[in-house]
């Protein structure tokens, strides 16, 4: 990539970069530790850092502490070959939340063939890269769950992975015996939980979400009691910020469900409602070939 030759195009090339929806950061290659010296303002946008913050700085910044990345490396490779590269990195806004950075750094030349800067161009994927990670754990625990053949095998496996991938708190698992939900299993701190035994017949969400064989998903605080009043003095217990409800029926037959807590708000995405809806099925799975 060249640079235009005359003032009126590097003017043109400087208002498109700054009209670009796609975020754009500009180094200066001869300079010692290559620095940014051009932001446009959609990367203003995606890292949350002003242009007046970044320009001067190495754009490692971006990883702040998570420094050991593969992805760092190769991209420290193409830097000092002078060629193009494309790499997702870890980045952290300024106000230190995770996004997953698409990076794709091209060299600019002069007219003599002179490397002078880098141009790189950043895309947030964090939501493509959090859905390739669901996929990649529930394979994993899939593969798992066929290895296992005990209830509590099935149970420490589920609530493990399904904690981890979501970053819940808590967890419980109840299963139907005769006309009732026991606790069969629970993972976390929660001495005080709502989830605790209750009848099949009862107005309550477990109850209630195997009994329709539905989902119920508490995104926010208070959602879950605004739904359930008694819910709390029925079990003397204190409702978790946001709750996930998963039956779990095999063959027709009800088997019991899932409870997933979280410390807070959390607005259960598709991709995240589809891996609990799977995880779910599995574990219905398992715990039958378990009984077998």
């Amino acid at each position: 990539m060249e640079l235009p030759a005359s003032a009126p195009d590097r003017w043109l090339l400087r208002q498109a970069f700054a009209a670009s929806a796609s975020s754009i950061a500009i180094a200066d290659a001869q300079q010692p530790d290559i620095p940014i010296i051009y932001v446009n303002p959609a990367f203003e946008r995606l890292s949350g850092y002003p242009a007046a913050e970044v320009v001067g700085s190495n754009c490692r910044f971006l990883q702040g502490e998570d420094r050991d990345q593969d992805a760092r490396r190769k991209i420290q490779e193409a830097v000092q070959q002078g060629r193009s590269t494309t790499m997702v990195l870890r980045n952290y806004r300024k106000d230190g939340t995770l996004f997953h950075n698409e990076l794709t750094l091209s060299p600019i030349r002069d007219a003599a063939g002179t490397l002078t800067h880098f141009v790189g161009f950043q895309t947030d994927v964090t939501a493509r890269e959090r859905t390739s990670s669901l996929m990649n754990r529930l394979q994993g625990m899939t593969q798992a769950l066929a290895a296992v053949f005990t209830q509590d095998e099935v149970f420490n496996l589920v609530l493990r992975d399904a904690l981890e991938a979501l970053g819940g708190i808590s967890g419980a698992v109840l299963l139907v015996q005769g006309d009732q939900l026991h606790v069969a299993a629970r993972r976390g701190h929660d001495e005080a939980s709502v989830w605790q035994a209750s009848a099949l017949s009862d107005s309550r969400p477990s109850p209630d979400a195997l009994r329709a064989n539905t989902p119920l998903f508490f995104n926010d605080v208070g959602d879950l009691i605004r739904a359930y009043p008694e819910l709390e003095a029925q079990t003397c217990g204190i409702a978790a910020v946001a709750n996930a409800v998963l039956p779990m029926v095999e063959g027709g037959q009800p088997l019991g469900v899932i409870v997933l807590d979280f410390r807070e708000p959390h607005h259960f995405t598709p991709d995240e409602k589809r891996f609990l809806l799977t995880l779910a099925g599995q574990c219905a799975l398992a715990l039958d070939r378990a009984r077998l």
